[in-house]
């Protein structure tokens, strides 16, 4: 690694974050600023609403 935390900018608040943590912020604050719509959230994340389901279904039990 190169260089100090510092100029990795915003990205150096989540180093030493777990991807799984990450990805299940990042899902369910997506989902919030859709109001709760899977469907939009979805689309923004360019998945598919089943996918959503199975992903907040297996990081809920990490």
């Amino acid at each position: 690694m190169h260089g100090d935390a510092a100029s990795y900018g915003n990205v150096a608040a989540f180093i030493g974050t777990p991807l799984a943590q990450l990805e299940r912020d990042f899902i369910e604050v997506t989902i919030d600023f859709c109001d709760g719509s899977i469907q939009q959230t979805a689309r923004l994340l360019d998945v598919s609403p089943s996918t959503l389901y199975r992903k907040r279904e297996s990081l809920e039990k990490t």
